[in-house]
């Protein structure tokens, strides 16, 4: 189920927003929420931490009151499973939601009226229609592994079995799935995972590598590319460790990975990725210590390297055309990932960061 949340105070921006899963999707995505929005959520009793019912946020989404990224509205197929039918909530659910409704006479009176035609009571047993998503990806099925011929040492299989990526499910997890969100081939068995963690270079001496280091991984999944495209073999599967984001020094972080490539024909030793709730987008290349490459996605937009051009058409697309304003809402968000790439890398010696002009809060990056 969706999950409605509050941006942590000191974070650039203020209120609620609301993370929702996609079939498919590595993590959930965040749906941005007007304030009247999160009043009608908290009005009719759910508070920041809640969940709420999928269909009742995509029939929302519908209705324009709420979007993904920060350019505006944005009805990607992508973006919400099809074939969601009318939301089906508990009678007394359906009762709040209309005294609500009935007494709102606010901006978007219209559209939740709209809402409350369409909502439907469940009457079927609360048992029956008990299917959770975020709490079926945290299971951890059990990995035979004699279903293939590779030896694995003890230490190997202890962590293969507690890293195993959410996407990883056995038979009835993935039917269950297939059933509920009408689509097929959703995730995938631990035989599978396997049998792909198998053709990656070393992977043992990866997960050694991931295992040493101070913060805790989550999970390791197998991906055919690297995060910023940089080994000569783009097939070459490469594993990716996903660490626990609650140890970031940034907040409101979804989703960090790192990616180690010195097994690799590569001259970059390890990318980094990390998405905001916000959903910007920065990703990272150190080699030798040393930042060698980055790029960043504000919302989401393409990726754009730090020039004057790429800057100035996102500027121009998604902002006030103010190239400071862009440079330095891009840069600060990168300054914030530094901690992290300081205590996962060795060191930086050639960065710097200064501000242009001591009377204002903007900075310039020098590498």
């Amino acid at each position: 189920m969706a999950v409605f949340k509050e941006y942590s105070s000191g974070y650039e921006k203020d209120g609620y927003y609301v993370h929702i899963s996609i079939p498919g999707a590595d993590h959930p995505i965040p749906l941005q929420t007007p304030d009247e929005i999160a009043e009608f959520y908290q009005s009719t009793g759910y508070s920041a931490g809640d969940q709420i019912p999928d269909q009742l946020v995509w029939a929302l989404y519908e209705l324009d009151l709420h979007w993904t990224g920060n350019g505006g509205i944005s009805h990607s197929d992508a973006s919400k499973p099809e074939g969601e039918s009318a939301p089906e909530l508990a009678p007394e659910d359906v009762e709040r939601i209309q005294e609500y409704v009935d007494s709102y006479t606010g901006e978007y009176a219209e559209d939740l009226e709209q809402l409350a035609s369409r909502l439907e009571v469940n009457t079927e047993p609360e048992t029956d229609s008990d299917f959770d998503l975020q709490e079926l990806l945290k299971r951890t099925p059990p990995v035979d592994f004699s279903t293939v011929s590779e030896e694995f040492t003890s230490e190997s299989k202890r962590r293969i079995q507690k890293w195993l990526p959410p996407g990883v499910m056995d038979e009835q997890d993935r039917k269950a799935c297939d059933e509920h969100l009408d689509a097929e081939g959703f995730g995938q068995s631990p035989h599978d995972h396997l049998v792909k963690l198998l053709t990656t270079p070393d992977y043992e001496s990866i997960l050694d590598f991931h295992a040493t280091h101070p913060w805790t991984v989550s999970s390791v999944t197998i991906r055919e590319d690297s995060v910023m495209d940089s080994t000569d073999d783009p097939t070459q599967p490469i594993l990716t460790a996903k660490y626990d984001t609650e140890q970031l020094s940034i907040e409101d972080v979804l989703f960090f990975q790192v990616q180690d490539l010195r097994l690799y024909q590569t001259s970059v030793d390890f990318e980094l990725e990390v998405i905001t709730s916000s959903t910007e987008t920065v990703a990272v290349a150190i080699s030798e210590g040393e930042i060698a490459d980055f790029t960043a996605a504000p919302g989401n937009g393409n990726p754009g390297r730090f020039d004057s051009d790429a800057i100035s058409r996102f500027a121009a697309e998604h902002t006030d055309a103010s190239t400071k304003s862009v440079t330095h809402s891009l840069a600060i968000l990168f300054t914030h990932l530094l901690p992290e790439m300081l205590e996962y890398c060795t060191v930086i010696p050639d960065y710097e960061m200064a501000s242009i002009d001591p009377d204002t809060e903007y900075y310039e990056l020098t590498l």
